[in-house]
């Protein structure tokens, strides 16, 4: 239910896809981890707070454990 977890998996996956792969030292990881925070479109961010509470319904539908839409 953490939503700041998916934005997080979203710029794990920007960073992977980055030539070069993962940053190989701190500062390229610090630079890498800022340019994919930029990457990170506002209304995506807009998009997963207008879908929490959906998430909310469909985790308590299953009784609080992981609902296979938002595993």
């Amino acid at each position: 239910l953490n939503l700041i977890e998916i934005v997080w998996s979203w710029m794990c996956v920007d960073i992977a896809m980055m030539e070069g792969g993962w940053p190989k030292n701190p500062e390229a990881l610090q630079a890498a981890v800022l340019r994919a925070w930029d990457n990170v479109k506002m209304e995506s961010f807009l998009e997963l707070v207008r879908s929490y509470r959906q998430r909310l319904l469909a985790i308590a539908s299953v009784g609080g454990d992981r609902h296979p839409s938002y595993a």
